[in-house]
């Protein structure tokens, strides 16, 4: 038996979840946080040493794909929670 989480799944729970907080903190770091639907929070950062580099929209970009990478993580535990119970 194979488990899977499909990327469709991630992507649902993605867009039903409410974005906030793109803020910019010492003219160098982009702070994003998201709310998913079940009303748990998750917090990422980005940051750039030099201010005179900085690009927030390239920060909430770099923040939103490190958001989506902990729903798959997750996703993953809790998928694999319910099929090890299944075994058992």
């Amino acid at each position: 038996m194979t488990f899977k989480i499909p990327k469709s799944h991630i992507d649902e729970i993605i867009e039903q979840s409410a974005f906030e907080d793109f803020k910019t903190k010492n003219g160098n770091c982009t702070i994003v946080a998201m709310t998913l639907p079940n009303g748990y929070t998750l917090v990422e950062s980005s940051g750039c040493i030099d201010p005179d580099e900085y690009d927030h929209e390239l920060g909430i970009s770099l923040c939103k794909e490190a958001l989506r990478r902990k729903v798959w993580q997750m996703e993953g535990y809790l998928g694999m929670q319910k099929f090890h119970e299944m075994q058992y």
